[in-house]
């Protein structure tokens, strides 16, 4: 994760795997570097994430997770976050 927030240009159209903090809610579902960083409001340190169509992530939200798809470089919702991540089909809770 944290290489992707550091270096963008260098994921950008490629298939990524990173672990981070999920959090989903209207109109700010992303994948953040640590749990603070949804508590702070610190969207700079986090990845919009969207879902393939008809999946589900029950059981992934507010937990570390790994998350696997790939990255295209914009910015997501209203350019905020650092990146998207788009089309994500898998999430796994990590310890």
């Amino acid at each position: 994760m944290v290489q992707l927030l550091a270096n963008p240009e260098k994921y950008d159209g490629k298939h990524v795997r990173v672990v981070g903090y999920l959090h989903f809610e209207p109109e700010a579902n992303a994948i953040y570097l640590h749990r603070e960083d949804v508590e702070h409001h610190l969207i700079r340190n986090g990845v919009w994430l969207s879902l393939a169509d008809g999946v589900s992530f029950d059981g992934c939200q507010d937990a570390y997770v790994l998350i696997e798809d790939v990255y295209p470089r914009n910015t997501g919702a209203q350019s905020a976050w650092s990146g998207t991540i788009t089309r994500a089909t898998r999430c796994v809770k990590v310890p």
